[in-house]
């Protein structure tokens, strides 16, 4: 073989090195995942169709977190919510699950049978039932500890929330628990309820329960809210803000 000959094939077989490289990064690109949520950067940058034809386009950099986009830069978790048996749903109900991180996005979507987000896309939601069962005295219950892909169902107790309140408020003042306080409480179990399915709260602890943090800790993820009374006066705290290894340690995968 002349030297010719032999340049000629080390060329051939560095040129398809390259190429060989070229595909396999475009691969990662395509396949890659920032902010671990469930959907490719490209997929986020280009947009999302949910289930139902809505569209949700990529964040402009002053998105709020419930804003209808998605961003490849922070996670997007999606919720459905089913009330019913007429179950409160207050107002903005996802409110303090924004209060994760400033990067996440929370959006509320509507049911189907097995929590799809985007048709083809094997991510799913969590959702969690507002039942107004007064059977018992707990105020949510979650099935499994875990992610929205390896648990993702829970139950929010609307009406035994307004009750623990009204017990309280009625013993001290005669008269039922405020709305908006009722209605703070019930966000706070939604968001407690929801945490159970991103991973939150990692370790469980039979003094508090299972996966929680002590009540005192007064974060999303504590065991339970605080209620007190003295004379006339009624203070409830429904925390509405997360334990720092929850801000990091959250995943939905």
């Amino acid at each position: 073989m002349n030297i010719v000959s032999a340049i000629k094939r080390l060329f051939a077989q560095t040129f398809m090195v390259l190429l060989l490289l070229l595909i396999l990064l475009a691969g990662n690109a395509a396949a890659q995942d920032s902010d671990n949520d469930g959907f490719t950067d490209p997929q986020e940058i280009a947009g999302i169709t949910l289930l139902n034809g809505q569209i949700l386009p990529r964040c402009p950099d002053n998105a709020l977190a419930t804003d209808a986009c998605v961003d490849p830069a922070g996670a997007d978790l999606f919720v459905i919510l089913v009330a019913v048996g007429g179950a409160r749903v207050p107002a903005n109900p996802l409110s303090f699950m924004v209060n994760l991180t400033p990067s996440v996005g929370v959006h509320q979507i509507a049911d189907n049978p097995d929590r799809l987000i985007v048709a083809g896309v094997a991510q799913k939601a969590i959702r969690l039932i507002l039942d107004p069962d007064l059977n018992d005295t707990i105020w949510g219950i979650s099935l499994r500890q875990g992610t929205p892909l390896t648990a993702g169902d829970g139950t929010v107790f609307t009406a035994r929330i307004r009750r623990t309140l009204d017990n309280k408020y009625t013993a001290a003042t005669g008269s039922p628990a405020p709305q908006d306080v009722v209605d703070n409480c019930i966000r706070h179990t939604i968001a407690h309820e929801a945490g159970h399915n991103k991973s939150i709260s990692p370790q469980s602890d039979s003094r508090f329960g299972g996966n929680h943090y002590a009540t005192s800790d007064k974060v999303v993820m504590s065991q339970s809210a605080t209620i007190t009374s003295k004379g006339t006066r009624v203070t409830v705290v429904c925390p509405s803000n997360y334990a720092s290894p929850d801000v990091t340690g959250f995943r939905l995968k």
